[in-house]
């Protein structure tokens, strides 16, 4: 029962929350609102998404890409703050927890039934108090590893929850592209595609031998996540050893 809570467009829903006016419309956070031509694309809102506009690109190509784009200089005390508050709430209710980025937390659940009753439901009902208390959306997937968790909640954009059984992992992840694992980049990418590996199940079915012939000391190690294999193991602060009333 390991989790993983991703928050939806985080920056931007931040500044959604100083500048509600914000709200529905083409956000880009990165660069100066005055010179849009310097800088690159730390985040970007739903709306913008559609026009091709991507975290990384070039202000300018983004600002090319949808003239009537709004940019927002970053400000990552802002996001500190809020990243500090989804941790405190989580920490109130989840026995093991493992920040991963500012804005994506893992956290263990395994046992807890007796304490939370239905997970399904607890879970449902602590992504909405952090929408409440904070006024930010966040993403939750469910699985029996860290990498499948991952998955799942990339899957579940935006401000959803998906939840996979266990004994189902392979047959979940084959039908997605290859670049829903992590650990393959661009480069990687472009090698399995130019032989005609596209898909995770496609990725899972090549022999060990020859992924690792391919990509050397990476390749059992992408191979065993594309079965739906992954760790279990959390890197957190120091667990807590009892939970109150």
């Amino acid at each position: 029962m390991i989790f993983c809570l991703d928050m939806d467009t985080f920056f931007v829903s931040v500044e959604r929350i100083y500048q509600p006016e914000l709200t529905g419309k083409p956000v880009v956070i990165g660069g100066d609102p005055a010179n849009p031509r310097k800088g690159v694309v730390a985040a970007a809102s739903y709306e913008i998404r559609k026009y091709g506009v991507h975290s990384g690109m070039p202000i300018y190509e983004a600002k090319q890409k949808c003239p009537e784009a709004i940019f927002v200089k970053p400000n990552f005390g802002r996001y500190q703050k809020y990243s500090k508050l989804v941790h405190q709430i989580l920490r109130r209710y989840v026995p093991v927890l493992e920040q991963a980025s500012i804005d994506e937390f893992y956290f263990d659940l395994t046992g807890c039934e007796k304490l939370y009753g239905n997970l399904f439901n607890f879970v449902t009902k602590l992504k909405t108090f952090i929408n409440k208390q904070l006024k930010l959306p966040c993403s939750i997937g469910m699985g029996t590893n860290k990498h499948i968790a991952k998955v799942a909640s990339k899957l579940a954009k935006p401000n959803r929850l998906m939840f996979i059984e266990k004994g189902s992992e392979q047959d979940f992840l084959a039908p997605y592209e290859i670049k829903y694992i992590q650990g393959i980049g661009a480069k990687t990418q472009d090698l399995l595609i130019s032989r005609g590996i596209k898909t995770i199940g496609q990725l899972s079915a090549i022999p060990e031998k020859r992924i690792a012939h391919l990509l050397g000391k990476s390749g059992s190690h992408l191979l065993a996540k594309a079965l739906g294999l992954g760790s279990v193991t959390f890197h957190s602060e120091d667990q807590r050893k009892s939970v109150s009333h």
